[in-house]
């Protein structure tokens, strides 16, 4: 099974929102592939809650200065 058939699928119509994998995969390959494809981070499991929680609200913050920086 893989997940990238879905990122053009997700990528080509909504390319403002930021893609984050949470995925078992843990080859390298697969993480640079999904990176590629458009994905803003590759978290692997088993994830640790508190850790990704914390991801997830950096990159939220990072895109909403995108957004401001965008704006001006």
């Amino acid at each position: 099974r893989t997940l990238f058939p879905y990122t053009t699928l997700f990528r080509s119509d909504l390319v403002d929102i930021p893609v984050i994998f949470l995925t078992s995969q843990v080859d390298i390959e697969s993480e640079l592939k999904g990176i590629e494809k458009g994905a803003i981070d590759f978290i692997r499991k088993p994830f640790v809650p508190q850790i990704m929680i914390s991801r997830i609200k950096m990159h939220l913050e990072l895109y909403d200065y995108r957004i401001d920086l965008e704006k001006k």
